[in-house]
């Protein structure tokens, strides 16, 4: 499986008129050769307001069975908390 390495991208966007920082975003793809697995992961974090939030989507897509699987991952809570809590440990 290949991975990228996360960049930090400070970039500030709006969304409904509050600026929402883009900390760093990561992604990465492969698949399994012996399973025909095809696999793509996406993760941003995100900062607004006082808050923090990680957000990340894993596909995997199992082209010979004919389905796929979609899983999503929200974490959020105020930045102080989310540093003391997630990014310490």
């Amino acid at each position: 499986m290949k991975k990228s390495v996360g960049r930090l991208t400070g970039k500030t966007v709006g969304r409904n008129g509050q600026n929402v920082a883009v900390v760093c975003t990561d992604s990465g793809s492969g698949s399994q050769p012996s399973t025909g697995m095809q696999q793509t992961i996406a993760s941003r974090m995100m900062r607004s307001q006082g808050f923090t939030g990680v957000f990340v989507v894993d596909v995997k897509v199992f082209p010979d069975l004919g389905f796929s699987f979609i899983a999503t991952q929200v974490s959020c809570s105020p930045t102080e908390e989310f540093e003391n809590e997630i990014l310490s440990t």
